[in-house]
Formats: C-alpha cells, structure tokens, sequence
C-alpha cells in the first residue's frame, strides 16, 4: 500500500477497484486512493474489536471527496458504522448498482433518506443496518422498481412498516436481520408476512432469509431467541401470505414457528416444488416424524440444504426406492427429538439419513451432543484441532448419531471409489471400511454396545 501512495499519479489514473481490510490501522489515508476511474469501492472492518469512531468520519469524508470530485461509483460497500450525513452524497452517485452500509447506533433513517434511494435507477442490490427507521402514516408510498436484492437489519416493526409503505416490483431476494422482540408470537409476525404480500410481487420473491441480529454495533445487542419463547407462532396463521410465492429458497434460522406437523411440510412442499434451501426450526418439541425424510427425498429433488427439527421417537425403515433416487442434497442440520441414547435406535436413524441422501457431504447433529454418551459407546470421532484436544472441536465432540452417519458415507465412498478405478485400492483398507457398515447394521439387530 505505501509502495503505490508514493506515486499518486498512477493510483489518479487506474485505480478502478478499491478493497480495503482494516485491521488496526487508520483511515485517514483513504483520500489519497482517490482515482477518476474509481468505480467500486469496499472498505471492510476485520479488526475483532469493532471499528473505531473515527472511522465512520474518515469514510463519510472520503465519499464527500469523491462526490466532489464528480466521480460516478457503481459500488459502495462498508461495514464501518457511518454517520447519517454521507447519506445526501450517497445518492448522488447516480450509477449506483450496489450499496451495502451500516450507520452509528444514534442515526435515524427517515422517509425523505428512503425516497431519495429509491430514485437510484440502476441500484440493484441495497444493504441497509440501522437502528431506527422512521416512518410517519401520512407518508407517501415508495417503489424500488429495479432492486433485485434486499438486506435490511433494522428492528422488526420497523420492517413492517417499510413493507407496508414500499413496492418492490422486481425484488428475488429479501434477507431481514430483525432486533428480536421480546418474545415472538402471531402478533408479531403475521403483520409481516401480510406486508410482505403486498410489498412484492408473487412470481419475483425467490429468497427470503430471516435471522435475528445479534447485534447492529457492539453497543446493541438482540436478546438471544429460546426454545421456548411463547410457543413460537402457528405457521397456519401465515402460511397463506408466504406460499403465495414460488420460493427456492426459505431459511428461518430461528424458532418462528410453533410446531411444525406433516400437513404443514406437505403444505410448504407443494407450494415450493423446487427449493434447493429449506432451513426450519420450532420453538416446541412438536414436530414431523422421521418419516418426513423420505417425504423431502422423494418430493424436493432439487434440495441442497436443510435444517430441520425431527421427532425420532420413532425411525421408519429406510425404503430403497428413495435410495435409488441419489438425492443431491449436501448439507444437513437436525435437531433429533426424542431420539433414545440405545445403539440400536441412533444407527437405525442413521441408516435412515444415510439412505434417504446418500450424497450428504456435511451432516450435523445439533441435539445429542455429549462427552459422556460419545465416550461410553465408543464414537468420539471428532475433528481434531492441533491443540490437543484430541478428536474435540469447538463444539464439543460429535454426536453418536453424527459418527455413525459419517463412518457409512465413508464406506459408501471407498466402495464407490474402487468400482470406479476398476478394483484398485488398499484390499485391506477397503475390508475396515466396509466392516463399518456391517458392525452398525449388527448394532441394529443385535443391539451391541461394540465400538467402531
């Protein structure tokens, strides 16, 4: 970086793209990096304890000087918390297709700020955190007719009201980082999912991702979601405003609903034929069976990710037709409820997940996590970390369920990669690995406390 400051000449002429990490340095540098050909311009905070204020001010003064400067960006992204006046230059920049800012806790977003976005032709993607939005009844409509993607941390009425007063004709994908309410109920939610409805069209919502913020600045932090929450909210209270769109993508990384039962999943899974992410949680033990599993494998074909809470009280057998579908999905999350710490009833849920996707890559088991089971039935396979830990992540050792699963994609891949090189391989290697599959199968019929 010195080495190009030295010659300012050069960066006026070609700079083009600007990337700045911050770390521990200053800002204040940022006016010589000043270029006429400048069109995207990234300056991202990595420093662990949050950026410092001045900060914020060395930014805003920067995108003063390029506006002065009469340079047109096309790209703006921080997540420096900045004051709320670079607003009036921001919007200036005529050619702004992205724009991705944070402001300081004691900023304010107000109608006038909104309407003057809005009148960005070519803005596409907008990412907006700020801790207040103000909005009166009186005001007048708003429309973002060319805005593809939307992200916006903000507190949830907030959102609502946004919703509610603006249109976003050409909207595929909405990502909204709510400060948590106090507890999260109908009351709540249903005037969002209403809003949402009149907000975008039907056929244009392809994503819609809700999440609660942890927290907008260091200073302001969302109180942390329970399982147990007042109870959640019934998805048949909103399940009429969200499957009237065609989504791919639906990821509810928190207990928004209250339970979830099979006619609800058959609901979601005929309204959304071709998710590739579906990602649930419930803020009661109330939840699909396992039989859910063949369901998803056999009605979601084009399913890459899932997160889900199950009742595994009870595992259906793994049926071969579904097996012979060679789900693609990649990923999954669950939540075993009521899954019994026997041998048997951990490998028969496991060979369920196993034949239901059998080309999972990561699987994890976010419920039956504990030292104590994983050492006393021989299954403390975790990835080791080098700090002598042992087979111990961060997360504590893997569960029962998430060892066996994995020791039979192990064995289905060796298996796999010999019928692919013609035979060629470690014979006794290969002998280990497919004794796996025979051990657990014998784990489920003689219920042995044997380890792998």
């Amino acid at each position: 970086m010195h080495a190009v400051l030295k010659n300012q000449y050069l960066v006026h002429e070609i700079l083009k793209h600007l990337h700045q990490e911050q770390k521990s340095t200053s800002t204040a540098f940022l006016p010589l990096l000043i270029s006429n050909n400048l069109k995207v311009a990234r300056i991202i905070n990595r420093c662990q304890y949050g950026a410092k204020v001045t900060w914020g001010y060395d930014v805003a003064l920067f995108m003063c000087q390029l506006q002065t400067s009469a340079i047109q960006l096309e790209c703006f992204n921080t997540n420096i918390p900045l004051p709320p006046s670079p607003l009036n230059d921001i919007t200036l920049f005529t050619h702004l297709r992205e724009l991705c800012i944070t402001f300081i806790e004691l900023a304010v977003i107000t109608h006038p700020d909104m309407e003057q976005l809005s009148q960005l032709e070519n803005l596409a993607v907008l990412e907006l955190s700020a801790r207040q939005f103000e909005f009166y009844p009186d005001s007048s409509p708003l429309s973002f007719p060319h805005l593809q993607k939307l992200s916006i941390t903000c507190k949830l009425e907030d959102a609502i009201k946004l919703l509610s007063l603006t249109t976003f004709p050409m909207l595929s994908s909405l990502t909204h980082q709510f400060m948590a309410p106090s507890q999260t109920s109908a009351a709540h939610w249903v005037p969002f999912f209403q809003a949402l409805q009149t907000s975008i069209p039907s056929h244009t919502l392809k994503e819609l991702y809700l999440l609660p913020s942890r927290s907008i600045h260091s200073t302001l932090a969302a109180p942390a979601y329970s399982t147990n929450m007042n109870q959640g909210t019934p998805f048949a209270e909103f399940s009429e405003y969200i499957t009237s769109f065609n989504l791919t993508t639906l990821s509810l990384t928190f207990p928004l609903i209250r339970s979830l039962s099979m006619g609800d999943l058959r609901q979601m899974i005929q309204a959304w034929p071709n998710l590739t992410v579906l990602q649930l949680q419930t803020a009661t033990s109330s939840t699909v069976k396992t039989a859910a599993l063949p369901l998803i494998a056999r009605k979601l074909p084009k399913l890459m990710t899932l997160m889900l809470d199950v009742d595994a009280s009870v595992i259906v057998k793994p049926d071969e037709r579904v097996s012979r579908l060679n789900h693609a999905l990649e990923r999954f999350e669950i939540r075993p409820v009521r899954l019994g710490a026997g041998v048997e009833q951990v490998a028969s849920c496991a060979i369920l997940v196993d034949g239901c996707f059998p080309r999972l890559e990561v699987f994890w088991d976010v419920g039956t996590r504990g030292r104590y089971w994983n050492c006393e039935y021989g299954y403390d396979c975790g990835r080791g970390n080098g700090n002598g830990r042992g087979g111990y992540d961060e997360r504590g050792s893997r569960s029962a369920l998430e060892a066996v699963v994995r020791s039979l994609k192990q064995a289905r891949g060796f298996e796999k990669g010999r019928s692919e090189s013609g035979g060629a391989g470690d014979a006794g290697d290969g002998d280990e690995v497919r004794m796996v599959m025979v051990e657990v199968r014998m784990r489920v019929r003689l219920g042995s406390r044997r380890v792998l």
